[in-house]
């Protein structure tokens, strides 16, 4: 064997095929490289799309709220803003399209959520509409308006964590729009609180 390897035949061989399978295990590890460098650049791709997409999801649900429970308040704000009856009807036909276009908005928003958002995003939005499907009656309890409140800002407060990785207290929505916050602390507090736990979010977002 050792002849063989010392003879013109085995030096070619060696000096031939040694290189040769270099190239080849080479290519193999730039092979696997390459793919797995691929995998990661379109996993940052989805990544990036979808954060795109979540973006201004926040800032949407609350303002899709803010046009459904505006023919709630609307006589309340009317009487607090002291307007004319012509701005009262203005205001009130103002609410009313905005109510009617509540529905678009909801539909495109939740799609866009269940598209792009995370999984813990999406519980929060089946939960909160199954909640919404039990409550659909005329008149809807204290509880009920309150926990829908709270799968609102918790919905929110997810995306933007989401988005941001930055996790705010869901009580700050209520101080900064509900007049008597102060007064009603342990309310909002205990609703929120019970969502949270409920489906196991993260903890910081406990009031």
């Amino acid at each position: 064997m050792q002849n063989f390897f010392n003879s013109d035949l085995g030096q070619t061989i060696i000096s031939t095929g040694i290189p040769a399978i270099i190239s080849i295990i080479g290519f193999i590890v730039t092979y696997y490289a390459m793919r797995r460098n691929v995998r990661e650049e379109i996993k940052k791709q989805k990544n990036n799309i979808a954060l795109e997409k979540m973006a201004t999801v926040p800032f949407d649900i609350m303002q899709l709220y803010a046009h459904m429970i505006a023919p709630v308040t609307i006589e309340n704000t009317i009487k607090v803003l002291g307007l004319t009856d012509r701005e009262a009807k203005e205001y009130r036909n103002k609410a009313e399209r905005e109510k009617n276009n509540s529905s678009i908005e909801m539909k495109e928003l939740f799609n866009t959520i269940y598209s792009y958002g995370s999984e813990d995003a999406i519980r929060i939005l089946a939960t909160m509409q199954k909640h919404n499907y039990a409550n659909m009656i005329e008149k809807v309890d204290a509880e009920a308006k309150n926990l829908l409140v709270a799968y609102y800002v918790l919905l929110a407060t997810q995306i933007k964590y989401d988005v941001t990785g930055e996790v705010i207290n869901p009580l700050s929505w209520y101080e900064i729009n509900i007049t008597d916050f102060e007064i009603h602390r342990e309310k909002y507090k205990k609703y929120n609180n019970s969502v949270v736990n409920k489906l196991r979010l993260n903890k910081k977002m406990l009031a």
